[in-house]
């Protein structure tokens, strides 16, 4: 008898359970899944339950839990889209805070109000968007409010934006995906004569061909070996081991700023002369140096010179590209060039495309060849 009875007994008792499971207990299902258990042993409960339930519950079960993943998945959707909204609406409320800034800069109003005024403005920005920014440089503190990123400035008034994690496609005709995990700062523009010298003490582009010696054009004339040499003299006047170059993903990334096109505006060679200084805007009319930096306009990122100036090192060696998707990528572990990007003064538009790779030996110096930094807390 007990034999008969046994299997409708378990059945029972499965069936009671699986009730609850669906009653009670799917949310605990995934408040596990999100605790990092593994989706196998989830989907393979789920199967058993498929295979040993009669008529609709089983398919009920699954699709409530399907409904409870797809509302997990629209939540964080939401919230992101409140964090934009939030964003967008404080960026806005801060253009009209600059707006009543202007208002007040232009009267007839003493210094100390004007001040204030650019006192109580700089207290609304969000820490890091307004950092270097000189007092009533109200056009400047715009576009830092427009792209509503952090900045950090050094003690050498060498300006750093900060570049969010992501992904993008690298190359151009073979592409390859590339992620970067953790964000860093960029800095804004090329490494300026002023500083390199402050830094170095030296000026190694002085009497040389094709430059023109001024603070705020590009130090050139500088290897990648120099560059480390660079590196290294910054980071102890600093006091911390933070600045360096940026790897060859992370600079066409920047370079990008969000774009998949052959430049960060678009495609049409026509619009390279208000981004870039290239050999049609430089070379070509005798004006055969590289340029004072950040003159052209950014890309959408707020980086200058990103094309064209001059070629900025890279810290990877260079080689041939992975034939899949990468994260993090460092380069190659040795070789006997270094990558650079970006195009220069001397050189046709083509070769100032975001994709665009050259390779030089780590000795080489010339005039249209220098570099920026990255930076990491």
């Amino acid at each position: 008898m007990y034999k008969v009875l046994l299997p409708v007994f378990l059945m029972v008792i499965f069936l009671s359970a699986a009730v609850y499971a669906q009653d009670a207990g799917f949310q605990s299902t995934v408040i596990e899944f999100e605790s990092g258990v593994e989706f196998e042993s989830i989907n393979a409960c789920s199967l058993k339950a498929k295979s040993s339930l009669s008529g609709g519950l089983a398919v009920r079960a699954g699709t409530d839990m399907f409904a409870m993943l797809e509302q997990k998945e629209s939540r964080e959707q939401k919230i992101a889209r409140v964090k934009k909204e939030r964003e967008e609406k404080l960026i806005a409320a801060l253009k009209l805070e600059v707006e009543k800034y202007r208002k007040i800069a232009a009267s007839k109003d003493g210094w100390s109000i004007k001040s204030a005024a650019w006192k109580s403005l700089i207290a609304k920005c969000p820490q890091g968007w307004a950092d270097g920014v000189k007092e009533g440089d109200w056009e400047k503190l715009i576009v830092r409010i427009s792209l509503g990123r952090k900045y950090f400035v050094n003690s050498l008034c060498m300006e750093f934006v900060y570049i969010k994690p992501g992904t993008f496609m690298m190359g151009s005709q073979k592409q390859h995906e590339v992620t970067l995990t953790k964000g860093f700062y960029m800095q804004t523009t090329e490494v300026t004569q002023r500083q390199w010298h402050e830094v170095m003490g030296t000026r190694p582009w002085y009497g040389e061909r094709y430059v023109r010696d001024a603070d705020n054009n590009p130090a050139v004339y500088v290897s990648w070996e120099d560059v480390q040499a660079f590196v290294r003299a910054l980071n102890r006047m600093e006091g911390k081991d933070k600045y360096r170059l940026p790897t060859e993903a992370e600079w066409e990334y920047v370079c990008r700023a969000g774009s998949t096109t052959s430049f960060c505006f678009g495609v049409s060679e026509s619009q390279l002369k208000y981004y870039a200084w290239y050999d049609e805007n430089a070379w070509d009319i005798g004006d055969k140096y590289a340029h004072r930096v950040g003159t052209k306009k950014p890309n959408a990122w707020g980086v200058y010179d990103m094309h064209g100036n001059v070629w900025e090192w890279c810290q990877d060696w260079y080689g041939n590209y992975p034939s899949g998707s990468v994260t993090d990528p460092q380069g190659l572990s040795s070789d006997s060039r270094r990558v650079g990007r970006g195009g220069s003064w001397h050189f046709p538009a083509r070769r100032c495309q975001s994709a665009y790779r050259y390779d030089y030996s780590p000795g080489h110096r010339v005039s249209y060849l220098g570099f920026r930094l990255a930076m990491t807390f």
